[in-house]
């Protein structure tokens, strides 16, 4: 699905690298095979301890009124 709008789209996943993972193999022979579908979560970078990961402004203000 393409997406329409920057919110509330049904087939998105966020910029931290979550969602569904499909890929097909082409072999040497020619043959293309389909693997399974997966689901794949990667947390946020974290390149240097002492300084914050990227968070979003929605992320602060829900941990704000939590």
């Amino acid at each position: 699905m393409p997406i329409s709008h920057f919110a509330n789209n049904d087939s998105w996943c966020d910029d931290v690298s979550d969602g569904s993972v499909r890929a097909e193999l082409a072999l040497p022979k020619g043959d293309i095979v389909a693997a399974e579908p997966a689901w794949v979560i990667v947390g946020p970078p974290d390149f240097a301890p002492p300084i914050s990961n990227l968070v979003t402004l929605y992320d602060v203000a829900y941990q704000a009124t939590s």
